[in-house]
């Protein structure tokens, strides 16, 4: 029961930083003028906006239980965890890219703000694989007692 309030507190807070995020990445799309000369700092934050406003309609799809597209192509739910982590890599590289990186220097804000990003998806995760971890154990050991249970019964019968 505690994987279930736990997957829910999650849904419900990916919903609600999801947005956020989008709509900071946006407001820091407007409000700053220059790029890096050395990395596309801009870019990549028009992609992570892309990221959190494509996160933000798969959970609310999830929390309104209008999923039936994706069960019947699991496939693309693959692909958008691909996706994922592909945007995430790609962020990392603009980043931490190369020896004469400037970046950090010449726009904190995105810098900073990308840096964010990462963490938080770093965050979520390892919060995703905790409690699907939690899950497999339960599964687990709910079988081995109903497995105990029917042993039990079976010596009893005999």
């Amino acid at each position: 029961m505690k994987v279930v309030k736990a997957t829910k507190c999650f849904r419900q807070v990916a919903i609600l930083l999801s947005l956020v995020f989008a709509l900071t990445s946006i407001i820091l799309l407007c409000v700053c003028d220059n790029d890096s000369p050395t990395a596309n700092l801009k870019a990549t934050t028009g992609l992570v906006f892309f990221l959190w406003s494509v996160v933000f309609v798969m959970m609310l799809l999830q929390a309104i239980k209008m999923t039936d597209c994706l069960k019947k192509c699991p496939k693309l739910l693959f692909g958008f965890y691909f996706f994922i982590c592909g945007c995430m890599f790609f962020v990392q590289l603009e980043i931490w890219g190369g020896v004469n990186n400037t970046s950090r220097t010449d726009v904190p804000a995105l810098y900073w703000w990308l840096v964010t990003n990462l963490i938080l998806f770093y965050l979520i995760v390892s919060f995703g694989l905790a409690t699907w971890g939690a899950y497999l154990c339960k599964v687990a050991d709910a079988q081995e007692e109903l497995t105990r249970e029917a042993i039990s019964e079976y010596k009893a019968e005999v």
